[in-house]
């Protein structure tokens, strides 16, 4: 019976803490939540990548970008893969571009979250989903 209990407050407590993150808001996303927040958020992000990146020279690619939005709401790269550096470089440099943005929440508190973004070139609009599973919250303590 404590097993059954201890299981059922470690699943509550999980789902509470989920609900206790809000993702980072561009303006265009202002007032929005959950799910259409995500959804806004990385259809944003996508307009950005669209409108800045340089792939002329290249035919087919993948670069995978891993950022974080800071306490600060500042995105910083964290660790690119990509083909050649020349693709490593602009995904850095796209990334460099973007605005700084109300920070994550958690728990009514700005903290950082990790995120990870593919660009797919050649570069075409897709439909954006919520992506919550490659996402890293924290917690700043300063």
């Amino acid at each position: 019976m404590k097993k059954i209990l201890l299981f059922t407050l470690f699943c509550l407590s999980a789902v509470a803490q989920k609900a206790n993150e809000e993702f980072p808001v561009f303006p265009e996303c202002a007032g929005m939540t959950g799910a259409t927040l995500e959804q806004c958020f990385y259809s944003r992000v996508q307009d950005i990548v669209l409108e800045n990146f340089n792939a002329a020279d290249v035919s087919q690619a993948d670069v995978n970008v891993l950022f974080e939005v800071n306490s600060q709401g500042k995105f910083v790269v964290q660790y690119v893969d990509a083909p050649s550096p020349e693709l490593e470089r602009e995904a850095r440099r796209v990334f460099g571009q973007f605005p700084t943005i109300s920070p994550p929440l958690y728990d009514g508190r700005p903290s950082y979250a990790k995120y990870s973004y593919k660009i797919k070139i050649p570069l075409e609009r897709t439909t954006v989903t919520a992506q919550s599973d490659s996402r890293t919250v924290g917690v700043n303590t300063n």
